[in-house]
C-alpha cells in the first residue's frame, strides 16, 4: 500500500489514486437504500473536503464502512445502482486492503448488473486493490509523488500490464464497436479446454506431465501476445484469453485473468461473469489471502474462504448458494480418504 504520507501528498496537489472520479450512478437503486446510501456519500464527501483521509472522522467512517458490510451480509442490496453506490461508500481513502477488496466486489456487482457508469468505477477499484497488496498499477490511472518536486506522477506500471485493455474501461463505448470473434483466441480456449476435459489423454508419466505444463505455458504465452498486440474485438475473446490465463497457477496469471475478464463484463455483462468470481477467488489464495466467492475446491474440499459476502452477490456471478457449496464440500471431503 502507498505510505499514508504520500497519500496526503496527492491528496492536497488534488490527485487521488485515479485520474478521474466515477461519475454519480444513473441506474436506479433499491427502494430503501437509494436514498440511505446516497445520504452516506454526502455525509462523506463533506467529511474528505476538510479531512482527506477521513482520520478526524474515523469513527463516523468507520461506522458506513460497517453498514455496507451489514447490508452486503444481509443480502440487502439488489441492484446496480445500490452496488454502484455501496461501493462508492467501501472506498477507504487511506487504501488499506479489507475495504477496498469490498469497494472492488460491490463495483464488480454493479458492471455485470449494468450500472452504466461502472466501467470507470471497477477500473479505479482494481487499481486500488492491487495497490492495497502491494501490487503495481496495471491500467495507468494510479499517481504517485516525486518527492523532489513534491508533484504528482503516473504510478509506475507493471512490466507484464494489458496496456490497450485500459481503452475498454476509458472508452467503453468505442470498445464496443468493434465485431466478430477472433479466432486465435478461439483456438486458444479449444486446446486449453481440450487438454483438460474429459477426452484428454491421461498423465500418466513424468513425460505426459512435462507436455501438459509445456503446451499449457505455450497458450497463455500466446493469448499474452494476442491481448498485447490488440488481436482481441468482442468479450468473447477476452473471456477465452482469461480462461487460457487462470490456468497458470500464480498470482499475476490469475490477476490477468481477471482483468479481461473485467474488460469482456465491460463489453457484455452476459458473458465472463463467472469466470471473474472464479480468477478472483484463486487470485486471493494466490496471495495468501481466502477466497471470497467459494468457488475453489480442492481434494479435501472448499477451499478457504472468508465469511461475509451473501448469496445475492453469489448468485449476480453465477455462483451456487452458500449451503450449496458446504454440501458439494463435505461430499468431496466423505469421497477423500480419511475424510
Amino acid at each position: 500500500m502507498r505510505p499514508v504520507f504520500a497519500g496526503l501528498l496527492l491528496l492536497a496537489a488534488g490527485l487521488s489514486s485515479a485520474q478521474t472520479p466515477p461519475q454519480p450512478s444513473t441506474s436506479p437503486a433499491g427502494e430503501v437504500k437509494a436514498t440511505e446510501l446516497a445520504d452516506m456519500l454526502k455525509v462523506r464527501g463533506e467529511i474528505l473536503k476538510t479531512d482527506p483521509l477521513g482520520q478526524q472522522n474515523f469513527p463516523l467512517m468507520e461506522k458506513q464502512w460497517k453498514h455496507v458490510e451489514d447490508l452486503v451480509a444481509q443480502d440487502k442490496l439488489t441492484t446496480a445502482g445500490d452496488y454502484y453506490l455501496a461501493s462508492l461508500v467501501a472506498h477507504d481513502p487511506r487504501g488499506y486492503f479489507e475495504r477496498q477488496r469490498l469497494h472492488h466486489e460491490l463495483a464488480l456487482m454493479a458492471l455485470i448488473l449494468g450500472e452504466p457508469n461502472a466501467p470507470l468505477l471497477v477500473a479505479h477499484s482494481w487499481e486500488r486493490l492491487l495497490d492495497s497488496m502491494g501490487r503495481p498499477s496495471r491500467l495507468g490511472l494510479r499517481r504517485d509523488i516525486d518527492y523532489d518536486s513534491g508533484k504528482p506522477i503516473p504510478a509506475k506500471l507493471d512490466p507484464l500490464a494489458f496496456e490497450r485493455i485500459a481503452a475498454v474501461f476509458l472508452n467503453p463505448e468505442e470498445a464496443r464497436k468493434r465485431k466478430g470473434d477472433t479466432a486465435n483466441l478461439m483456438r486458444l480456449r479449444e486446446a486449453d479446454q481440450k487438454a483438460r476435459g474429459p477426452e484428454a489423454p491421461k498423465l500418466e508419466t513424468q513425460a505426459d506431465i512435462l507436455k501438459f505444463v509445456r503446451e499449457g505455458h505455450s497458450h497463455r504465452q500466446q493469448a499474452i501476445s494476442a491481448i498485447r498486440a490488440g488481436e482481441f474485438a468482442t468479450a468473447r475473446d477476452l473471456e477465452a484469453a482469461a480462461l487460457v490465463l487462470q490456468h497458470g497457477g500464480d498470482f499475476q496469471s490469475y490477476a490477468m485473468a481477471h482483468e479481461l475478464c473485467l474488460a469482456s463484463l465491460v463489453l457484455d455483462p452476459k458473458v465472463a461473469a463467472w469466470l471473474s468470481a472464479a480468477s478472483y477467488d484463486r487470485m486471493m489464495l494466490g496471495a495468501g489471502h481466502r477466497q471470497r466467492f467459494a468457488t475453489q475446491f480442492d481434494n479435501s474440499g472448499l477451499r478457504p474462504f472468508t465469511e461475509g459476502l451473501g448469496d445475492a452477490m453469489r448468485k449476480v456471478v453465477g455462483v451456487q448458494p452458500l449451503a450449496a457449496i458446504r454440501k458439494r464440500s463435505e461430499a468431496i471431503r466423505q469421497r477423500t480418504p480419511g475424510g
